[in-house]
C-alpha cells in the first residue's frame, strides 16, 4: 500500500532542492519528450500524484528565472523520468538538454492521490494529454498493492500517444483517439462511459475513478462520478511561478465540508483534490 497523500516514503513532507544530472532523452510521442534524470538525494522522496520542480539552465547571456512543475512518468532509487510537451522557450530549452547536463529540483511537492479504500476496491484511471504519462506510478502501486486497475488512455491520434509499452504494462485497457486512428474513435470520456456501461465495471464493487489531464477532461469525469456516486480524485494541471504556495498564482475553487467555497492552492493543497470538491 503506498503512503497517504502529501507522505513520502520515509513518513514526512520535508522539500528538497536538489542537484539532479540529465541521464538520456528521447522522443516518444508527436511533440513529446522523455527525460530520465539522475537523482540519488530524492530516492524514495515521492508520493504518485505529486510533482516536482525544475530549474532549467540556461545558455550563456540567458536563463529561466522561474521553476518548471512536472510530475515523474516513473521512478526508480536513482532517479526518475519525465514526459512533457514542448510549448515554449523553457520546454524547447530542455528537450535541448544532453547526457551529463546538470539541473535543480526542488521536491517532492503537493498531495498525492489517496488509495481506495478497501485493498479489494477496483481503480479505474483516466489520462489524457500531458497528464497520461503522470498516471503510471499510480497504476502501478495500486496494482502492487492488490487493486484491479482498469486503465484508459486518451489523444488525439495514434501519433499523440506516449509509452505504448508502459501504459498496457501498468494496466491500460483501453485507449481512445479523437480521429479513430487507435482504439476506439472518441475521447477517454467516451470510453470511460462504455467501461462503466459493461457487468465488468462493477464486478468487485464500486471503482474509484482517478483522473489526470485537460480541464474539460476532468470536469467531465467528475461529472460521470457524481451521476453514478462514484468516489473519484483528480490530478488538476494549472500555471505555478513557485510550487509552493507563495504566489496564489494557481488557486482553485473548492467546495469545503461546510457548504462554503473557499479558492485552494493547487501546487499545496494539491494537485490532487476529490473531484466532488472541486468548483468546476
Amino acid at each position: 500500500m503506498f503512503p497517504e497523500p502529501f507522505l513520502t516514503r520515509s513518513g514526512h513532507t520535508a522539500t528538497r532542492d536538489a542537484a539532479a544530472r540529465v541521464i538520456d532523452q528521447k522522443p516518444v510521442a508527436e511533440g513529446q519528450w522523455q527525460m530520465r534524470v539522475e537523482a540519488p538525494s530524492l530516492a524514495g522522496a515521492f508520493t504518485p500524484g505529486q510533482f516536482f520542480m525544475l530549474q532549467i539552465p540556461g545558455r550563456p547571456g540567458e536563463g529561466f528565472f522561474l521553476r518548471r512543475p512536472f510530475a515523474p512518468s516513473s521512478y526508480n532509487s536513482d532517479g526518475f523520468s519525465f514526459v512533457y510537451a514542448i510549448r515554449g522557450e523553457g520546454t524547447l530549452r530542455m528537450a535541448s538538454l544532453r547526457a551529463g547536463d546538470e539541473l535543480r529540483v526542488l521536491a517532492p511537492l503537493g498531495r498525492g492521490y489517496a488509495p481506495p479504500p478497501a485493498p479489494e476496491t477496483p481503480a479505474v484511471l483516466v489520462g489524457g494529454g500531458c497528464g497520461l504519462p503522470s498516471m503510471l506510478p499510480l497504476a502501478l502501486e495500486l496494482r502492487s498493492a492488490g487493486h484491479i486497475v482498469y486503465g484508459i488512455a486518451g489523444a488525439a491520434r495514434s501519433g499523440a500517444l506516449p509509452c505504448h509499452g508502459d501504459l498496457t504494462a501498468a494496466g491500460f485497457r483501453k485507449v481512445a483517439t479523437d480521429d479513430g486512428s487507435e482504439g476506439i474513435r472518441g475521447t477517454a470520456v467516451d470510453a470511460l462511459r462504455v467501461y462503466l456501461d459493461t457487468p465488468q465495471a462493477l464486478a468487485s464493487g464500486p471503482p474509484v475513478l482517478y483522473a489526470c489531464g485537460p480541464s474539460g477532461m476532468l470536469r467531465a469525469v467528475a461529472a460521470i462520478a457524481r451521476e453514478r456516486q462514484l468516489m473519484g480524485q483528480a490530478s488538476l494541471e494549472e500555471r505555478m511561478a513557485c510550487g509552493t504556495g507563495a504566489c496564489l498564482g494557481c488557486a482553485v475553487a473548492v467546495r469545503e465540508p461546510d457548504g462554503q467555497e473557499r479558492y485552494r492552492r493547487v501546487c499545496r493543497d494539491g494537485p490532487v483534490f476529490s473531484m466532488g470538491d472541486v468548483v468546476w
